[in-house]
């Protein structure tokens, strides 16, 4: 474990699928431990990078700043190699650098649930809707929140907003089946199931 907190620095190979408009970002890690320092070099290999570790770096104004995309880049690494905290910090990040990016709301709620915060994912995702009305996505991982906190009515209205916004997706009418079944009300289950 590094005794103080380090800068993680990336640096996409040219050509790479990662590679944008720069070649490099930057995030703060607090005093990773060495599992956190293995997995960002795994996170390295899955965005064909390399990542330099720096623990004597300070920390300035002028200091690269990571994009909304490199953050939520991150997050999903973060996530998807099982370090809810770590990829909950970086698309926390994600969301108040583009309050408009569905995606960094999505995973941000999908690791908020995980972690058994439906409520705090709930509240997070609510905020997110203003810059995201016309996202068919969106509306269906809102209506999945609304769900897991029994709040079935929103759920139904936010599955049929997402039907309304992408009427030829399964999805949205298999889980508007699950939601209306949940609530009592067979039929308009049975019709859900039915039309998708």
């Amino acid at each position: 474990e590094l005794g103080r907190n380090a800068w993680v620095a990336i640096h996409y190979m040219p050509g790479s699928p990662s590679a944008g408009a720069e070649d490099s970002a930057c995030f703060l890690l607090e005093k990773p431990s060495a599992a956190v320092i293995t997995k960002c070099k795994q996170i390295a290999q899955d965005l064909d990078c390399k990542v330099c570790l720096n623990d004597s770096v300070p920390m300035t104004e002028d200091a690269p700043k990571p994009t909304s995309r490199r953050l939520l880049e991150a997050g999903k690494a973060f996530c998807n190699l099982g370090l809810p905290e770590d990829a909950e910090s970086q698309l926390r990040l994600a969301v108040e650098q583009d309050p408009g990016c569905a995606e960094a709301y999505h995973y941000l709620a999908a690791v908020l649930k995980r972690r058994n915060q439906s409520k705090k994912a709930l509240q997070l995702t609510r905020k997110g809707l203003d810059a995201n009305r016309d996202d068919a996505g969106f509306r269906y991982l809102l209506a999945d929140l609304f769900a897991d906190c029994d709040q079935l009515d929103q759920a139904i209205s936010h599955l049929k907003e997402a039907i309304r916004l992408q009427p030829d997706s399964a999805s949205p009418y298999v889980r508007l089946g699950q939601v209306f079944r949940q609530s009592g009300q067979t039929e308009s289950a049975t019709l859900a199931f039915e039309e998708a």
